[in-house]
């Protein structure tokens, strides 16, 4: 063969070099384009993660919220009747009240207290639920406040001023019983002395009546715990698909660096006989 003649031979080696060399390059972008969809899926599942643990952790508050909710609620269903009915009967009934006289027990002081530190108590609790219930919600979403718009979460939880014009009160004016929560305890000492029975009753009736509001909103938590482990189940399929996902795609990759590879040495191999066959040539 004269020298810059290429032999067909050499020509269909060439061929195959060249043919190989690009399948292995074609490989490679592929490889660099998968490892691209890897590092997205990768970011999108540590994201789906975080939101599953987030709405997780918001469902397990929640849970506890109900558990303290109902230990609250359960203590003052208890004892609900106990003081006020022990102070009727002081009234009515004196060999009620001789069994507390003649044992030199101020029961009549000791029983208001009791009252009195029910109200109280009642009152802080619902505030310190309301302080844990919005500790939970202020970090959320607005699109998660579309979801929980019935009822409207800011509107649970709040020790409202009954309205005292019915007929289940005896007193119509509520700040007395604000009074009573609120000033030191020389002045309680007095407005306490000051009460009627009537006025402990009142009372009796505001420490129920807010028992049975902090027990109707934990009844609207089941409905926010739902809607948060519905979430939180989401998170997890979508987890379980950005898994399978992640298989494919890093299978699919491993693939083609395999046949890269593969390629690289076929046309390495074509070159090693093209050179061959030059220097035999020559």
């Amino acid at each position: 063969m004269r020298r810059g003649k290429i032999s067909n031979t050499n020509f269909i080696i060439i061929i195959v070099v060249a043919i190989f060399t690009l399948i292995s390059y074609l490989a490679d972008q592929l490889v660099i384009r998968n490892e691209d969809g890897l590092r997205n899926l990768n970011i999108e599942y540590n994201n789906k993660k975080t939101e599953l643990r987030s709405n997780e952790s918001i469902s397990l508050s929640l849970l506890s919220l109900q558990m303290r909710i109902a230990t609250i609620v359960n203590d003052y269903v208890f004892k609900r009747n106990i003081w006020i009915k022990s102070l009727l009967l002081t009234e009515v009934d004196k060999n009620y009240q001789n069994f507390f006289t003649n044992r030199k027990l101020n029961y009549k002081w000791d029983l208001k207290h009791n009252l009195v530190q029910d109200y109280k108590y009642i009152t802080a609790d619902i505030n310190s639920v309301r302080e844990e219930f919005q500790d939970i919600i202020l970090w959320l979403d607005d699109r998660h406040y579309e979801k929980l718009k019935d009822p409207n979460p800011f509107n649970l939880f709040h020790n409202l001023d009954y309205e005292l014009s019915n007929d289940e009160f005896f007193s119509k004016d509520i700040k007395v019983y604000i009074d009573l929560i609120l000033i030191k305890k020389t002045e309680r000492d007095k407005l306490i002395n000051s009460f009627s029975v009537e006025n402990w009753f009142d009372v009796y009736k505001l420490t129920i009546l807010r028992a049975e509001m902090l027990f109707k909103d934990m009844e609207y938590l089941d409905t926010y715990t739902e809607y948060f482990d519905n979430l939180a189940l989401d998170n997890q399929t979508s987890l379980n698909n950005i898994l399978k996902k992640q298989k494919k795609v890093s299978l699919e990759k491993n693939s083609l660096i395999l046949i890269s590879i593969l390629t690289q040495i076929i046309a390495l191999l074509a070159l090693l006989f093209l050179f061959r066959n030059l220097l035999k040539s020559s």
